[in-house]
């Protein structure tokens, strides 16, 4: 299995309410480049959290988070692939590699959606026959699953 490396953009993407960390905000805990410095201690929203490109290594090392600026999770109970455009990189999502990805995503059969920007507008990638209520209904879903682990408010 993977591992994290240097890559902390976890650590700044995702809300972690039990740190007070907000969404797009460094947590008090990561060490910039270096990971977090409780890892053995940390709360389990952030030991149940873990970004596509750790759980599949097919991905290549180019479309890591902190590479390709986007960061992609499947949220349990969830058919909706979710990517956290980098705000700083606004425009990342459009990279060849990181289409190729959202491509093969939705060639599988899933959607994707896209939080880009501070006021997170939601780009969406369907899958052939896939319309975006349904998609919307499965983010829904997904959100209620992500309060319940504690990941939002």
């Amino acid at each position: 299995m993977r591992t994290c490396g240097e890559c902390t953009r976890c650590c700044y993407t995702m809300s972690v309410p039990e740190y007070n960390s907000p969404a797009n905000s460094y947590c008090n805990n990561c060490v910039v480049g270096k990971g977090c410095s409780i890892h053995e201690e940390r709360k389990e929203v952030c030991k149940n959290f873990s970004c596509l490109w750790l759980t599949q290594e097919q991905i290549p090392e180019s479309l890591r988070p902190d590479k390709c600026h986007v960061l992609f999770e499947l949220p349990p109970n969830s058919m909706t692939y979710v990517g956290y455009v980098d705000q700083d990189f606004p425009d990342s999502y459009n990279e060849p590699n990181v289409r190729n990805l959202i491509q093969k995503i939705t060639e599988a059969g899933h959607p994707v959606v896209l939080y880009q920007g501070d006021d997170k507008q939601k780009l969406y990638a369907l899958p052939e026959g896939m319309t975006k209520e349904q998609v919307q209904e499965d983010d829904k879903n997904a959100y209620v699953q992500l309060k319940k682990a504690g990941r939002v408010e």
